[in-house]
């Protein structure tokens, strides 16, 4: 190069980068296939050969891995309530089995009628609060009629004996349903086995003593709370005088006793000396 080149007369030559876009973007399976001939393969009668179906696979259920515990779903029902049982008995005991299925449904329809009645009864402890919160006065009279009158007290106790009697079920009615009942649980194949109604009726016995004792001991423990503030509002009495206590005894000397001895023994010598046999003439 002579010095007189200047840089304006050199060229650069400019080399062309290739694009590799094409070739990175490329997909060989997105081009169309295509067949030859001698690809084809020619077989006799394939195209009179029949669908082959795919086959359907589903998971097993319960049922079909143990099928006994949804075999005689009904019979286990009959089993649990004595259906089954009762079935298999002789015709005699399957009538009993029935009364007692009875005897059990008309004495559950007395006690609910019974609960019922009570619930509209109103008790002693009732009134006593009533009074105490100044809403009645028990000494007032009610009138019942234009000539007569009775007391709050009374008054309360006859309405809950038309209440009891209103509510009870009586005898008459239980012998007019009893038979039809019978015959119906004898034909539905109902009834009660012996075991069953002495459970039921000692559950029944539990129960009945368990909520008479509660309700009770409620009653006695709100009529003494009401007692007790009938004390307080009356204001508490003076106390009782003190019991005067009588003086002891005066104390014993000392030689009372030696002293005592001595005397008697002075008595018995004089007494012998008194004893004189007389000679005989």
């Amino acid at each position: 190069m002579s010095e007189a080149q200047s840089i304006e007369d050199i060229e650069v030559e400019e080399k062309e980068i290739p694009n590799f876009s094409e070739v990175v973007n490329y997909n060989p399976l997105a081009d169309n296939v295509e067949e030859k001939e001698y690809q084809k393969v020619s077989i006799e009668g394939a195209g009179r050969l029949p669908d082959i179906e795919e086959p359907i696979f589903s998971p097993p259920t319960i049922e079909d891995i143990r099928p006994e515990m949804f075999e005689g779903g009904a019979d286990d029902e009959d089993e649990i309530f004595g259906k089954e049982r009762l079935n298999d008995l002789p015709k005699g005991d399957k009538k009993k089995a029935a009364k007692q299925m009875t005897e059990m449904v008309l004495e559950g329809y007395s006690s609910i009628c019974s609960f019922a009645g009570g619930f509209a009864n109103m008790n002693e402890g009732q009134l006593l609060q009533m009074q105490t919160e100044g809403k009645i006065d028990l000494r007032m009279a009610v009138p019942v009629s234009p000539q007569e009158a009775v007391g709050v007290v009374d008054f309360v106790q006859s309405f809950n004996t038309q209440i009891d009697e209103a509510m009870e079920v009586s005898d008459e009615f239980k012998e007019s349903v009893k038979e039809p009942m019978t015959r119906v649980f004898e034909k539905k194949g109902l009834g009660m086995t012996d075991e069953q109604f002495l459970l039921v009726m000692f559950g029944k016995d539990i129960i009945t003593k368990t909520a008479t004792t509660l309700a009770l001991k409620k009653q006695l423990s709100r009529t003494l709370e009401l007692v007790h503030e009938q004390y307080k509002d009356a204001g508490s009495p003076s106390p009782p005088p003190p019991v005067e206590t009588p003086p002891p005894p005066p104390p014993r000397a000392e030689n009372s006793a030696p002293e005592n001895r001595r005397e008697r023994r002075k008595k018995v010598k004089k007494s012998n000396k008194a004893k004189i046999v007389a000679p005989n003439d």
